[in-house]
């Protein structure tokens, strides 16, 4: 059961890395403009 909790909470993080890493991406286009 250990693993499949910390398999979840790996996905859970890199989603949510990714999303950041999507929102600051997308700020920094906007105020290049």
């Amino acid at each position: 059961m250990k693993s499949v909790r910390v398999s979840i909470i790996t996905l859970l993080s890199s989603a949510i890395v990714t999303k950041l890493y999507l929102i600051i991406r997308v700020l920094s286009l906007e105020s290049d403009k």
